[in-house]
């Protein structure tokens, strides 16, 4: 697989002010989480972009063909990752809020499966995963199933 960053004609900084151009800074998890792996500003820079369109505000974006390129392949990964939530939800029978997942059985659960969304999946984890609880299998099965199916790429661990 290239390299798609290295394509990027600009940096890290110029991602981070065209963040702060439209008001919509990324996620302080995300951002952290960048640092150590690049291609997570990426996508949370295509979260962003995807906020934007719903709640229809416009969201200049670079001129460059790769940093489109880049943007599209960000937010298709983003997208993948609400059907991931979507799915669990789906097969768990239940509010994903009501979940009784401890937040560091779902870190394993990702570090498992080397997810590339950990940047992006983690913060949202926060705010709703309870202690306890045992349907961690359930969804450690409907993650394993998803990837097989090819909807999210599983990626090298950044450590």
């Amino acid at each position: 697989m290239p390299d798609l960053w290295s394509q990027f004609e600009g940096g890290y900084s110029d991602i981070e002010e065209l963040l702060d151009e439209t008001g919509r800074e990324a996620d302080e998890g995300v951002r952290q989480f960048a640092w150590r792996w690049q291609r997570t500003a990426l996508i949370a820079w295509a979260a962003r972009a995807h906020l934007a369109v719903e709640k229809r505000i416009y969201l200049r974006l670079p001129r460059s063909p790769q940093a489109h390129q880049l943007i599209e392949r960000g937010l298709e990964e983003h997208m993948a990752i609400h059907e991931l939530l979507s799915e669990l939800e789906r097969v768990a029978g239940c509010d994903p809020r009501t979940w009784r997942v401890s937040f560091e059985q779902l870190r394993t659960m990702l570090e498992l499966h080397a997810f590339e969304a950990e940047g992006v999946l983690v913060p949202y984890a926060r705010r709703w995963l309870k202690p306890g609880g045992d349907e961690l299998p359930v969804l450690l099965q409907v993650a394993k199933d998803i990837r097989a199916r090819g909807r999210i790429r599983a990626m090298p661990s950044p450590r």
